[in-house]
């Protein structure tokens, strides 16, 4: 499990366009990376409009967010595109960067490991690359926005 002040583990995968992604080149600015089950599931979608819906109140505090799942880019590019998300999106394929984050555990069906529970963990990552917050149970935009507000 993850442990505040631990240096966060590295990310290196491809975002919804296509191109290539590395955590290192995101220091010094906080990282809101966040994992979901399913790009174009109900819930999913509704929570990643939410973070589209409120983005002003994560930039005002110099938040970027970045979110995670298995699925393919070109997939996960459709449903950015049609639902004008305004961050990046990183497909993690063999679910490795889930894994060193503790969100997706061996035999597990669903990405995130909630067993359908509908959580969409998030971590917040601080400037110099640490970790700053770990947030497991998020479910709603709400959930999030109250995590924020402690940021």
């Amino acid at each position: 499990m993850l442990e505040i002040g631990q240096q966060a583990p590295g990310i290196t995968a491809t975002d919804h366009t296509g191109r290539a992604f590395d955590l290192a080149g995101m220091r010094g600015k906080k990282v809101w990376l966040y994992f979901y089950t399913s790009p174009g599931g109900k819930n999913c979608t509704a929570h990643a409009c939410g973070y589209r819906d409120n983005l002003a109140q994560f930039t005002a505090k110099g938040i970027e967010i970045v979110a995670l799942n298995d699925r393919p880019a070109a997939e996960q590019r459709e449903w950015v595109e049609r639902e004008g998300l305004p961050f990046l999106v990183l497909s993690d394929p063999d679910r490795a960067i889930a894994k060193a984050y503790g969100i997706w555990e061996d035999g597990a069906e669903r990405y995130v490991a909630n067993n359908g529970g509908g959580r969409r963990p998030a971590v917040l990552i601080d400037e110099q690359g640490k970790i700053a917050m770990v947030l497991p149970d998020l479910m709603t935009v709400e959930d999030d926005l109250a995590a924020l507000g402690a940021v």
